[in-house]
């Protein structure tokens, strides 16, 4: 599947993909193995992961909001949140209190 990110001009894809590294380095830095982000991850500053529990994302996910905020929440220390390869989230919000999986090219 081609999406909109694919056809970007080379300098264009490499600026959304540091952008989207360094949104998340907060995540990657102080969440510890809480949260993991599969290659080609790309979102905007339109995203936020709270709570105790496991959130992972697969391969190139797309968590790029236009209006509202892609959220993920989890309320206990085993809730687990998991989102498949290859999805594109917009303004998603996502609660655990135990386990969510989306599946792969989903959303």
């Amino acid at each position: 599947m081609i999406t909109t990110y694919d056809r970007l001009h080379p300098i264009p894809r490499f600026l959304v993909v540091l952008f989207s590294y360094l949104w998340t380095l907060e995540y990657r830095l102080f969440h510890g193995n809480r949260v993991h982000f599969g290659k080609n991850f790309i979102t905007n500053w339109r995203f936020k992961i709270s709570g105790p529990g496991h959130v992972s994302f697969g391969n190139n996910v797309q968590a790029w909001a236009q209006k509202e905020w892609n959220s993920f929440q989890t309320f206990s220390p085993v809730a687990k949140i998991s989102i498949g390869n290859g999805c594109r989230l917009n303004g998603a919000e996502i609660q655990s209190k135990e386990s969510i999986s989306i599946g792969n090219n989903c959303i």
